[in-house]
């Protein structure tokens, strides 16, 4: 993803961060569910190899080794960013193959008398774009929810109410109030903002007597 934004301009906040923030319990109740649609996708892929449509079990394994990688990183909401959007990909061009598949079949996608190869086909074509459009839905809802508690689950950001850290003050990532950081590139700094006094003046208080 780095690399991608390096090439691709990617709009600020896009790819969330989970920057030492917990995950949210939202997430961690949505493990078991991405587990679970996990198992459902290994099977897809054993069925895949069966029909040698070798190429969509190899783009669904990478996104079963992405979704491993999210379960066993505590829910990492960037992993999770990047398991839905592999979905949300392979849902897209599994629909567009079911489609194609049910164009050109000359009888009913499920039949009793078309036999357990036609029908064992026709369950790995369907379970495909379901599988993705539900881990894609499910990721989804938990980015949606990592964004709504982003101040809770990182106090740290906001420190207010006067008896925490920064007294109220607006802190950055870091922990350093805003006021005090330094001024940005392309900030002005006036060096001599006070009032200028000329030698002989005698309303400068500063002036020795005479």
């Amino acid at each position: 993803l780095l690399r991608v934004g390096m090439v691709i301009p990617i709009p600020p906040g896009l790819i969330p961060d989970q920057g030492g923030r917990v995950p949210t319990d939202y997430a961690l109740r949505m493990r078991n569910v991405i587990i679970f649609i996990l198992i459902l996708q290994v099977a897809v892929i054993v069925g895949r190899f069966m029909m040698m449509d070798i190429w969509g079990a190899i783009v669904m394994i990478l996104t079963v080794l992405i979704g491993y990688w999210l379960v066993s990183s505590a829910m990492d909401i960037t992993v999770n960013f990047s398991y839905g959007t592999m979905n949300a990909v392979n849902c897209f061009f599994d629909s567009i193959h079911l489609l194609i598949y049910v164009a050109k079949l000359n009888k009913p996608l499920f039949a009793d008398d078309a036999g357990f190869a036609h029908n064992f086909v026709s369950a790995m074509m369907v379970l495909a774009p379901i599988t993705g459009l539900i881990a894609a839905m499910v990721c989804y809802r938990i980015d949606k929810d990592f964004r709504e508690n982003q101040s809770e689950t990182f106090p740290m950001a906001y420190a207010g109410g006067g008896g925490g850290q920064g007294g109220g003050q607006q802190m950055d990532f870091f922990g350093t109030p805003m006021d005090d950081r330094p001024p940005q590139q392309g900030q002005r700094q006036s060096l001599f903002a006070g009032q200028g006094y000329r030698l002989g003046d005698g309303d400068n208080p500063t002036a020795p007597p005479a």
